[in-house]
């Protein structure tokens, strides 16, 4: 197993859209649609752009014999900018549809989603393995190579975000050492979500 930056030209990003879907369903539903034949195209099409939170520039995959197991989505504070992310979004969808998605952004999303803009913050935002590829590691594997990352470009902390309704995520985070340090609710057209703001501090190797 190995864990690569994602190559448009060699990796199968069909399957890296399906998986950034499969890690809140819920959530990329509300940004999507809850059709996931539709909305996995919509996701490909971002992961092809260059500035929202799902271009390939932020994408890590692992691989086993060249198929991809899993991903995680990883950037420092303040990398994604909002207004050129709107923009890719706004490419990727209706006009209609982006002004949903910014009302439910404005109103829903970021409340409980941790919108960092501070460049020692390293954000893990996004990380699933294949279900047919779990308990082997890769998860670990995925944790370790964020903190290395966060560790080279001199960030203070490591940080990510986990549904309260997905303890056994909460547990494997905590066995990692993230501890949780804040907890965000919200509730939106009758429907309810929230996230444990987990964070571990880490010492920079540029210090």
């Amino acid at each position: 197993m190995e864990i690569v930056p994602l190559n448009l030209k060699v990796h199968d990003y069909k399957k890296v859209a399906e998986l950034i879907y499969n890690t809140e369903v819920e959530l990329f539903g509300l940004i999507f649609g809850f059709n996931k034949n539709k909305a996995i195209p919509l996701i490909e099409s971002c992961i092809k752009l260059k500035h929202n939170t799902f271009s390939y520039r932020f994408v890590k995959v692992s691989l086993e014999n060249n198929k991809v197991t899993g991903i995680m989505i990883t950037h420092r504070g303040g990398e994604v900018k909002k207004l050129l992310e709107d923009e890719d979004f706004i490419k990727v969808i209706k006009f209609f549809e982006s002004f949903k998605l910014w009302f439910y952004d404005k109103f829903f999303i970021e409340r409980i989603l941790t919108r960092s803009s501070d460049p020692s913050d390293y954000y893990i935002s996004n990380l699933c393995v294949d279900k047919d590829y779990r308990k082997k590691g890769i998860g670990s594997a995925f944790l370790k190579s964020a903190l290395e990352s966060a560790k080279n470009l001199g960030c203070q902390r490591v940080i990510l975000d986990v549904s309260i309704n997905n303890p056994q995520a909460r547990k494997l985070y905590e066995g990692k050492n993230f501890k949780v340090y804040q907890t965000k609710k919200a509730s939106f057209f009758g429907k309810k979500a929230g996230t444990f703001c987990m964070e571990q501090l880490i010492v920079s190797s540029k210090n």
